[in-house]
């Protein structure tokens, strides 16, 4: 990770320099259409039964879903690895990738540059805060939003990064006074999830 830090020009600081990660576009695509469009009201009736079975994102992650959350989007590439859960109008975005050397602040100060900026016509984001998840150090921030379409949204991301170097963000969203009712299923499938 450290050559990819490296100024590619003599006259470039290599603080000027971020490494790009492809997922970023992914997320944004999938969240922000998915609110956008009310596709999470086809799914607003599933609250009855048993929990689903678990959900691999990849090697990093197995996500283990509540009762009446469903996967709605699936994405693979490369060593990119995507899923969408969603009930109702809230989603729960999880995105993994090899982030070898790379702390959890790195992982969601990049991920704020590329979606929650891109992804907003108007964002307001909150401060940091330094947590752990299954063990491993997490940040954790929220975050209020307006789309480009006028929708009014709320969320968190948590990003973390496991001892073989996968970078996982969990990204929770809904429309403004949505996410209050789920926030504990949301809580629960990110802590319970085994992050490898």
């Amino acid at each position: 990770m450290r050559a990819a830090l490296e100024p590619s020009r003599p006259d470039e600081a290599s603080s000027q320099r971020r490494p790009e990660r492809r997922w970023l576009p992914v997320l944004a695509v999938l969240a922000v259409i998915y609110l956008i469009t009310g596709a999470g009201d086809l799914v607003a009736g599933g609250l009855a039964g048993s929990p689903g079975p678990t959900v691999d994102v990849g090697p990093a992650v197995q996500l283990h879903p509540a009762r009446g959350w469903e996967t709605e989007v699936r994405h693979e590439d490369g060593d990119l690895h995507a899923v969408l859960l969603a009930r109702g109008t809230v989603v729960l975005a999880v995105v993994a990738t090899p982030a070898r050397g790379v702390e959890p602040g790195d992982l969601l100060a990049e991920y704020e540059a590329g979606l929650l900026s891109e992804g907003f016509a108007d964002l307001t984001v909150g401060e940091p805060e330094m947590g752990t998840l299954g063990g491993l150090p997490a940040v954790r921030v929220g975050y209020v939003g307006t789309t480009t379409g006028g929708a009014a949204v709320e969320g968190f991301v948590v990003a973390v990064v496991s001892a073989t170097g996968q970078g996982v963000v969990f990204d929770a969203a809904a429309p403004s006074g949505d996410l209050a009712a789920a926030v504990d299923d949301l809580a629960a499938m990110i802590e319970d999830a085994d992050v490898r």
